[in-house]
């Protein structure tokens, strides 16, 4: 037995499909979060483990190690903060793109923000241990 689609069942259903989407981001986004998160805590762990594994047993703490951790807790500070985002709420006056953009843009340029912090991290710790 098929449905008969009417325009208002329609644009019913695309509307509720928008709506899902627009709060189910928040749960896409932490789940993301988490995982950045972990990979700049990861990059902490094994930046200091192959330090003292290459530079044996008295590693002396170079103005390049700060500069590598300092990159590094602020890849961890961003994450953080973007954490901290309002959750989106609805109204019968609420413009469901402009929300589902605004949160988009917000997220795409946090991560921006978090890959360049993480990679001048990555790059100050090679310099690091290998200078």
């Amino acid at each position: 037995m098929s449905v008969k689609w009417t325009a208002a069942m329609a644009a019913n259903a695309i509307e509720e499909w928008a709506k899902k989407e627009i709060v189910n981001t928040s749960d896409r986004t932490n789940a993301f979060l988490k995982f950045f998160f972990g990979v700049s805590l990861s990059s902490v762990a094994a930046f200091a483990t192959i330090l003292k594994l290459y530079k044996g047993e008295v590693v002396t703490v170079d103005f390049l190690f700060y500069i590598a951790i300092s990159f590094y807790l602020f890849s961890m500070l961003v994450i953080l903060l973007s954490a901290l985002r309002r959750q989106n709420s609805f109204n019968e006056t609420t413009d469901l793109h402009s929300e589902y953009e605004s949160d988009f843009n917000f997220f795409r340029n946090r991560m921006w923000a978090w890959f360049i912090l993480w990679m001048l991290g990555l790059i100050f710790s090679g310099l690091s241990i290998y200078l």
